[in-house]
């Protein structure tokens, strides 16, 4: 996938996780940022979660990659539930509008940004498939030498 270019800067959020704990898109800064927007409904997103779980386990250690999702369009209760029977463990942001104010960056589900250490997205994947972990990595192994 070819980088976008120019870059497209991040735009601001501030949404609470499953625990009603608020992530704000400042928590980004100078990191490599990679945010999933998927939801339960999802038939591809669901297929996707444990692929993006073993990335999640991949740079679990790594202080300069932050990996997130955002579950867009399903009850906080529905997404706890899936989550904890599927042993999610990466940050799950719960949507408050934030996907349609930007559906012109997210046009599909799931839609994965990857973004640089200045905040701005770099690639954009519409999808994803069983080598989520290999396609992911080289953009964020990329994004770290830059």
């Amino acid at each position: 996938a070819a980088a976008l270019a120019p870059p497209v800067t991040l735009p601001a959020f501030r949404l609470v996780d499953l625990a009603g704990s608020e992530f704000t898109s400042d928590r980004l800064e100078g990191k490599i940022g990679v945010i999933d927007f998927w939801g339960v409904w999802c038939p591809s997103c669901k297929k996707a979660a444990p692929y993006f779980q073993q990335l999640t386990d991949k740079y679990r250690l790594d202080p300069e990659v932050v990996i997130l999702s955002v579950d867009a369009y399903d009850a906080l209760p529905q997404i706890k539930k899936w989550a904890l029977e599927k042993g999610l463990t990466y940050p799950i942001l719960m949507d408050d509008g934030y996907v349609g104010d930007h559906a012109d960056l997210i046009e599909a589900f799931p839609t994965t940004w990857f973004l640089n250490r200045r905040g701005e997205i770099v690639y954009i994947q519409r999808g994803s498939d069983e080598n989520l972990v290999e396609e992911f990595s080289w953009r964020i192994e990329d994004l770290k030498r830059r």
